[in-house]
């Protein structure tokens, strides 16, 4: 490292003040020599130096000591690290006020959380934080979120929330544009913001708030083989985000709790301090958060190890949940299929605790008195600390110090406002080094004695490691200039920084293949002792001389696990293999076509699930999880009837089956639901019919011909009803196009919508209700009387003016209207 610092000292140093006071004149950036450089319009005199002594921030960097805490309050590493470098402040109880430095960091990723969101076809917006409750109410959620949901009303007595997640906001947005089309797929929409929850006892600083940041995605596909894709897409993009960051995140199944949906992973910061408990497997890659497995739980369902699982602690730093349809069918968030039909969308959510992730890469990457940070996330890459106010070296180590600022900041661009200059000069360097040290940031470049030599020298400390290197001029300087190998050396350093474990940003695809969890397909010859968790799956689900039976159970049981991780795709796909086996243990058998039943079930897929409870029952007549699977397959198909004779059939064998009772009384009472309806709907469709006869008798008894639908040619009568519904033109009966309709009003007088264009300024009026008595001028002394329209600045459309004509479509003709002429008169035209 010490040639690559010996080559850039020359880089840097020929833009030192001792250069610039020695000749008028200066070296560019290609080596010629030139005229001094401009006093504006430059990028190494634009960018101005940050000074520590500007900075606001605590003067003092004492401990916050025990005196200071609330009786009772807990604290961790990085909450009390933060607060003595002052990062962050106090205000009340789970709240802070987030300093400048705390600001740059959390910019900083932000940034990269956008990267890799709109990486992946993600799109920001921004999305009110104060909720309506009626929203939150039609997803039933009010209630169930319980005391954590701030509440407020306005003056006018209308409940709100401040919402601390927003699918109930984002899925009544994309519900109000109708028009969406299934090749606008998939929509993701995001937004990085503060969100609020009434923390019973806030705690750990920034990792246990009552506000907070958080980056928190929605995913809108087509059907659930698109969601999962977009769900897989959107993990790939958080590791690697965390693979950037240099933070070893282990993803692990979890538990959906009130935000709801059918599968879900939390990204987990491995941590003692963390609160939530985790199990990992020591054979493999499987863990999960303790909640999604049965308590005492110490076999690993996976690899089927033995006293494999280990708990240990992390700290969620990400959440992700597939939705299904539990928001869009209550919203109606629909999109338009290929073939034009209205389909409720698949959802999913994503959530990164964009203020969590801060303090918990503080928490796991600082000492006990220094605060370490990801590369990427520092406020500033470097400190430069000038020599001691009154000290020999004041005067030109100080002068030297701010050229080197300038020549950083210059030279690197990466560096540009990321180097600060420490200028509290009352102070001793060993002081401000502790200073620096305390705040962490990556570099420290220090001024002392060797700035004074001919060609100067600085000590860079380089706090992540500990090393010491010099940045001298011992190299000539043509051929620094030419070495370009080093120079892009030393500028990766302030780029790419990682703690114990990491992933780089080359390698993580490589790596991640290595691991069973994440790899893409199984390798056709591998090390049995490098990989013995590949070795034991093989043997337990491949291995020819294994029975039948054997095969069949262990099947059973990858199914069983699959269904427990709410996989039930690949639930089904480890059922049917089982099946295919074709054991002669019928009661595994029965088992097998039960299972893939209920998986079946939780896929929407009724019929599927309906046929294999079915097949199941042939086996074994009496099996009642069959039974109970059946009728609630008919109850979702709305077979009421068949899901009474399901239930009547269990309860004759199980007589006080209390899932069986309660689904008869469900469907009986649902039965009648439906049969009280369909009589509703057949009374209101004889009630229209009548309605609709008298009105054709009204129209006929008027002398108006009614002009028949179009009929699009060179179409049989096999054409559907999508194909016809292009070409003819509507029922004149029909108010689906303007929500106006002919009607008979009691005076026995017919009443039509009338539309009236004017072709000269392309505008339009329509009337909805225009008795046929009435006469056109009627309307139009209302329209153009005392107010005139804005489209019309000639003042010329005045009642007596205007001239009518009515289209005959059938003839292509216009005919003149005389505008005492009743609209009877014109409908009667022939």
């Amino acid at each position: 490292m010490e040639p690559v610092l010996q080559q850039v000292g020359q880089r840097l140093l020929r833009w030192g003040p001792r250069t610039l006071m020695c000749s008028r004149n200066y070296t560019n950036g290609h080596g010629h020599i030139g005229p001094d450089p401009p006093s504006a319009g430059s990028s190494h005199t634009n960018t101005p130096i940050v000074r520590v002594s500007r900075q606001y921030q605590p003067a003092s960097l004492s401990d916050i000591g025990q005196e200071s805490r609330q009786p009772g309050e807990m604290t961790c590493k990085s909450q009390r690290l933060m607060q003595q470098a002052g990062l962050i402040h106090p205000s009340n109880p789970g709240c802070y006020y987030y300093l400048p430095a705390t600001v740059r960091a959390m910019e900083k990723l932000v940034r990269l959380i956008d990267e890799e969101m709109q990486g992946i076809g993600g799109q920001k917006l921004d999305m009110p934080s104060l909720c309506s409750a009626e929203l939150w109410k039609t997803s039933q959620r009010w209630d169930l979120m319980g005391k954590e949901l701030f509440r407020l009303k306005d003056r006018h007595g209308a409940d709100y929330c401040l919402a601390p997640t927003h699918e109930e906001a984002v899925t009544t947005l994309v519900a109000h544009q109708a028009s969406l089309s299934y090749r606008q797929f998939p929509v993701l929409l995001y937004q990085i913001t503060r969100k609020f929850r009434d923390e019973p006892k806030p705690r750990f600083g920034l990792l246990r708030g009552r506000e907070f940041y958080m980056k928190d995605m929605y995913s809108f596909d087509v059907d659930e083989e698109a969601a999962r894709r977009t769900y897989d897409s959107v993990c790939h993009a958080y590791a690697r985000l965390f693979s950037r960051l240099g933070l070893r995140c282990v993803q692990v199944q979890a538990d959906s709790g009130n935000i709801g949906g059918t599968l879900s992973h939390e990204f987990q910061l491995p941590a003692d301090i963390g609160e939530d408990r985790l199990l990992v497997c020591g054979g493999c890659s499987f863990s999960a958060n303790v909640e999604t497995l049965p308590p005492g739980e110490t076999d690993c369902p996976r690899c089927h190890a033995a006293g494999a699982l280990a708990e240990s602690r992390g700290i969620e730093v990400g959440h992700t949940f597939y939705l299904g349809t539990k928001y869009s069918q209550i919203f109606n968030a629909t999109f338009h299929n290929r073939q034009n039909r209205p389909v409720v969308s698949e959802m999913g959510c994503f959530g990164l605790g964009v203020t969590r992730i801060l303090a918990a890469a503080v928490e796991v990457m600082s000492t006990e008195e220094a605060i370490r940070w990801p590369g990427l996330l520092a406020p500033y890459q470097v400190c430069v600390v000038p020599p001691k106010k009154g000290s020999k070296e004041a005067e030109e180590g100080g002068a030297s110090a701010e050229g080197l600022v300038r020549a950083l900041q210059g030279s690197l661009p990466r560096l540009r406002g990321e180097v600060v200059l420490d200028d509290r000069t009352q102070m001793t360097i060993g002081k401000r080094l502790k200073d620096a040290n305390r705040l962490g940031y990556p570099y420290v470049v220090v001024a002392g004695q060797g700035a004074l030599e001919e060609t100067p020298q600085f000590e860079v400390i380089c706090q992540q490691t500990d090393e010491k290197m010099f940045l001298n001029g011992k190299k000539n300087m043509a051929s620094a200039e030419d070495d370009d190998d080093g120079w892009d050396e030393f500028m990766d350093m302030f780029a790419k920084q990682r703690y114990e474990n990491g992933v780089t940003e080359d390698n993580w695809e490589e790596e991640f293949e290595k691991i069973p969890l994440f790899m893409t397909k199984a390798p056709e010859d591998f090390d049995h002792n490098s990989h013995p968790q590949l070795s034991c799956l093989q043997a337990l689900i491949h291995d020819e001389d294994r029975t039948p039976l054997e095969k069949a159970t262990d099947l059973k049981n990858e199914g069983n696990l699959y269904f427990q991780e709410k996989k039930y795709q690949k639930a089904v796909v480890a059922y049917d293999v089982g099946l295919e086996v074709r054991c002669d243990d019928q009661d595994l058998n029965t088992v097998l076509l039960t299972n893939r039943a209920a998986a079946q079930y939780y896929r929407g897929n009724m019929r599927s699930a309906l046929k294999d409870s079915c097949a199941a029952l042939k086996i074994k007549p009496d099996h009642v999880k069959a039974l109970v699977r059946g009728a609630q397959c008919c109850m979702d198909l709305r077979r009421f009837p068949d899901a009474i004779r399901w239930c009547d059939r269990g309860l004759k064998m199980h007589p006080v089956h209390g899932k069986l009772q309660e689904l008869r009384s469900a469907a009986d009472k649902c039965k009648r639901a439906a049969e009280r309806d369909a009589r509703k709907a057949n009374t209101k469709e004889k009630k229209e019919h009548k309605e609709r006869e008298a009105l054709l008798a009204a129209i006929k008894e008027h002398g108006v011909k009614l002009r028949q639908p179009d009929r699009p040619s060179g179409r049989g009568s096999d054409s559907s009803d999508e194909e016809r519904a292009d070409g003819p033109a509507l029922d004149p009966l029909s108010h689906e196009a303007t929500g106006a309709r002919v009607f008979l009003d009691e005076h026995g007088a017919l009443n039509w919508p009338v539309l009236l264009l004017y072709p000269e300024h392309r505008q339009s009026d329509f009337i909805s209700v225009f008795c046929d008595s009435s006469r056109f001028i009627d309307h139009l002394a209302v329209m153009f009387g005392e107010e005139l329209p804005t489209w019309d600045t000639d003042r010329k459309y005045l009642p007596q003016n205007l001239q009518l004509f009515f289209e005959d479509e059938e003839k292509e003709a216009l005919y003149p209207v005389e505008p005492d002429m009743s609209l009877l008169k014109v409908l009667q035209h022939k």
